[in-house]
């Protein structure tokens, strides 16, 4: 880097002549780093400034020279630099003679001025860049770069041994490690550059120590690490660089003061990198700001804060955000204050935290999307978040909601926004929150471990209060589909500006058997209460109230489960099904429409209790049809019909054609029995009227209100901590039937699913003419979802159904309704295209009947 001559002039500056003045050196012999020579007869002026952060010799982010003790790093300028004059600069981490100024780690720029005659000014003609931001340096030797000023348009440069170019050919950026014409290429080291005790506020403005300027101080080019506690406090944006690196090292906090005026934005550009390490901590105070730009990254470790003060803002234009610390919003109002804001990507475990009373206001088009194992979304009692119009929240692949007494709702309460998602294997919990105007309120699909991994998972919603204010009406408040271990409990669903607020309260479908709980809820403003597709729920207690625009209270289509103490009023039909046979038990029915229950395309729902042994179980039956329906209690198609013999139902009804009305189905008998119901005193018989069939109501029922009596009770688990209680009773009416349903029932509800199938076969070999064998067929299918079994064990599944259907000692019911689980079992080999195929021969061979419609 210097000759010997060089070396021994160093050793001499120690020399004090007279006065105690420092021995000056010759201009002839003054060396340094940074050299600028004037080869012409122009007068011209020097300045050389920082550019972003600069390091010391310790690679510190400080202005003390480590080097010259006495001096800062603040680069200069030089006036008047005339022929064959020079301009030198030393580097702190190479001593060089004496130099005019001092430089450090970091991007200087080099500026020329001209003297101007006629105003007697320097104009700025022309600038050059040059970076020392590389760790290794210096490398030894071959680093002095020299400028060479000839005139306006010949500027010239060289490295220590290399060739002498244009500024103009480098574009004006010189790199000490790539240099341009030199013998020196290298790959840059960011790494190694820290903070400085003696610097605790960022970022550090030179000017204000002397420098002639400094081009944005705060714009970090190298590997940056934060090992000392520091705070901003001045209105300068703070900008990792393009794959630069900021980090805030283990355990040490980081904060951002609110200046006397303006703010403070942090900047994390394209490719560059924001990381907390273990227990950091960085606290954005109000006003300031964190800009994630697109495809940079955060990474926020293991007990890792993010935390924003009310009134800060969150700007992600695209970042990823990884780790599992948090990023935590306190208390107070938080408003996105960002152009063309995109999705927000949380994954890999981190958590967004929504402290007590904090409101965070997402703008339009913007979604939330929770990624990955355990990555959360966590708001806190009192907290609200809140969204513009098409904004929402997505979480798959294992990212979670957990939300207690909490807000979500639309930023104009005369909008919607779109809702949760909440996809795949998570455990969400989602208790005493309000969702308001969502579209699609709370989403839960594909939470069903059909590969048996042991992942626990669930999702809870309980409590909550779902309400469309807005003139839109909306989609649904709860939608459940793929899905099981989910528990849907006393929540509300209402609408304050149309009679009409949701097109469904609930709709589930095509969910394996399994636990799926819908208890307590309430339901009004809807045009259909509860739609149950591909179901079999535990749906217990809930009240569905509708209204003249309402249609259906519960519609089911291939819907087992079962159905107690449920409340649903004034929809145009209160219950309507297609191949569903669920048991029915003390429900009420009241209509003042049309019809309280409608069944069609083998419907068989179970409407009596259990009679075994002279003992009687409460699984089904007692069931209230009440009100003014303008045709009947309950209505059902030739190839459908109630089991309600024995059933202890309660028909209180005025102004109604018909207590039951419809077509006994062919293979059931002449006779029709409905006895042991209640029609409300003295039967009408003008209000019976089965085709086919010699209906046998009498002896009938005499108690239109009492409790039923019972003297034992059974509790079975159904999942969540919680149980129903099953009541029994002891009169007569022994059948083996019966008798052989009640232990299949309970060894299935006990999670003995094999016992539970022979038993359930055996009905249907045995007892064809029993009502319960339309109730075992869907439930065989039902124990070998829950069984968790292989293909194989479906294709025998399909060719039992197979030979059911086909047996034309069965009834036309029975064996639709093993005809339409035989394609199901197809459906579970991935024989998808067979299915397809049988559907559509079942389809053209029943044209325009509801049959063939179902297919569809």
């Amino acid at each position: 880097m210097k000759n010997l001559i060089n070396i021994l002039i160093i050793l001499l500056t120690s020399i004090l002549l007279p006065n105690n003045e420092i021995f000056s050196f010759p201009d002839e012999l003054i060396t340094g780093e940074l050299i600028i020579t004037n080869n012409s007869s122009s007068n011209l002026k020097i300045s050389v400034y920082p550019i972003g952060a600069h390091f010391n010799k310790n690679k510190k982010y400080s202005l003390i020279s480590i080097t010259y003790p006495t001096r800062k790093i603040l680069a200069g300028a030089k006036d008047s630099l005339l022929y064959n004059e020079k301009f030198t600069l030393d580097h702190d981490a190479a001593q060089g003679t004496g130099a005019d100024s001092i430089i450090g780690y970091g991007r200087y720029r080099v500026v020329f001025y001209l003297f101007n005659s006629n105003n007697q000014l320097y104009d700025s003609i022309e600038y050059c860049d040059v970076d020392y931001s590389d760790y290794d340096y210096p490398y030894g030797g071959n680093n002095d770069i020299t400028f060479y000023y000839h005139s306006n348009d010949s500027i010239t440069f060289e490295f220590n041994g290399g060739t002498i170019n244009k500024i103009q050919d480098a574009d004006r950026y010189l790199k000490i490690w790539d240099q341009y014409g030199g013998l020196v290429h290298k790959t840059q080291n960011k790494n190694g550059f820290t903070s400085d005790t003696e610097y605790v506020y960022i970022p550090i403005n030179a000017v204000s120590y002397g420098a002639v300027s400094h081009i944005n101080p705060g714009d970090i080019f190298v590997n940056f690490n934060i090992i000392d506690n520091l705070y901003s406090n001045i209105a300068e944006d703070i900008i990792v660089k393009k794959k630069a690196y900021l980090t805030v090292n283990q355990g040490i906090d980081f904060e951002m003061i609110t200046p006397q005026s303006g703010h403070t934005k942090l900047i994390i550009e394209d490719s560059s990198f924001l990381k907390l390490s273990t227990n950091s901590k960085i606290i954005i105070n109000n006003e300031n700001r964190l800009i994630l730009k697109n495809k940079s990254t955060l990474i926020i470790l293991s007990g890792s804060e993010l935390r924003f003060k009310p009134y800060s803002i969150f700007c992600n234009y695209g970042a990823k955000i990884i780790g599992s610390g948090s990023i935590i919003f306190e208390k107070g109002y938080h408003q996105y204050d960002c152009n063309q804001l995109s999705d927000f990507l949380f994954q890999d475990s981190a958590k967004l935290i929504l402290e007590d009373s904090a409101i965070v206001n997402l703008p339009n088009n913007i979604t939330l999307h929770i990624k990955g194992n355990t990555t959360s979304l966590i708001l806190k009692p009192g907290s609200k978040l809140l969204f513009g119009e098409n904004s929402g929240i997505v979480c798959d692949q294992g990212g979670k909601v957990i939300a207690n007494n909490a807000t979500f709702a639309s930023s104009d309460s005369t909008k919607k926004w779109n809702g949760i998602s909440l996809s795949g294997l998570s455990q969400d919990t989602i208790k005493n929150c309000s969702i308001k105007n969502a579209a699609y309120g709370i989403s839960i699909s594909d939470k069903y471990d059909a590969e048996d991994t042991g992942i626990d998972y669930s999702a809870e919603i309980s409590g909550c209060t779902f309400i469309n204010k807005t003139n839109y009406v909306l989609n649904s408040a709860l939608y459940i589909a793929g899905s099981n271990n989910v528990l849907i409990m006393n929540n509300s669903v209402s609408s304050s500006a149309l009679e009409k607020g949701y097109t469904h309260g609930i709709y589930a479908e095509y969910c394996p058997e399994g636990v799926l709980n819908i208890i307590g809820n309430e339901i009004s403003g809807t045009g259909n209460g509860m739609t149950l597709i591909g179901c079999s729920p535990f749906a217990a207690q809930n009240a569905l109230a509708g209204n003249e625009y309402s249609e259906c209270g519960m519609f089911l289509d291939n819907s087992n489960g079962t159905f107690e103490y449920n409340e649903i009023s004034d929809f145009y039909c209160s219950y309507f099904s297609y191949y569903s046979s669920p048991d029915l038990l003390k429900n009420v029915f009241d209509n003042y429409y049309d019809d309280n229950l409608w069944l069609s395309s083998s419907s068989v729902p179970v409407m009596h209790p259990l009679i075994n042994g002279g003992s009687v179980y409460w699984y089904a039956g007692d069931n209230l049809i009440k009100g003014s329906p303008s045709n009947s209690g309950i209505i059902f198609d030739d190839d459908a019909c109630p089991l309600m013999n024995y059933g202890y139902n309660r028909f209180i009804m005025t102004n109604n054609d018909y207590y039951i009305q419809g077509s006994n189905p062919s293979g059931y008998g002449r006779e029709f029995y409905v006895i042991q119901n209640y029609w409300g005193g003295i039967p009408d018989t003008n209000k019976f009227y089965v085709a086919n069939a010699d209906l046998i109501y009498s002896p009938y029922d005499d108690n239109s209100q009492t409790a039923r009596q019972t003297n034992t009770e059974d509790k079975f688990d159904i999942g969540f901590g919680l149980y129903d209680t099953v009541f029994s009773y002891e009169p007569d009416n022994p059948n083996s039937a019966q008798e052989l349903y009640l232990e299949a029932y309970q060894k299935e509800y006990a999670g003995e699913f094999s016992q539970a199938i022979d038993i359930y076969k055996e009905i249907v070999e045995d007892y064809k003419d029993s009502s319960y064998t339309s109730s075992c067929l869907p439930r065989i299918f039902g124990c070998y979802e829950k069984n968790n079994t292989s293909q194989s064990g479906y294709g025998l599944l399909e060719s039992y159904y197979e030979s059911i259907s086909e047996d034309t000692s069965y009834s036309e019911i029975q064996r639709n309704i093993a005809e339409e689980f035989m394609i199901k079992s197809k459906v579970k080999q991935n024989n998808i295209e067979e299915a397809i195929s049988n559907y559509d021969e079942i389809y053209t061979q029943n044209m325009n009947t509801e049959k063939a419609c179902m297919r569809l």
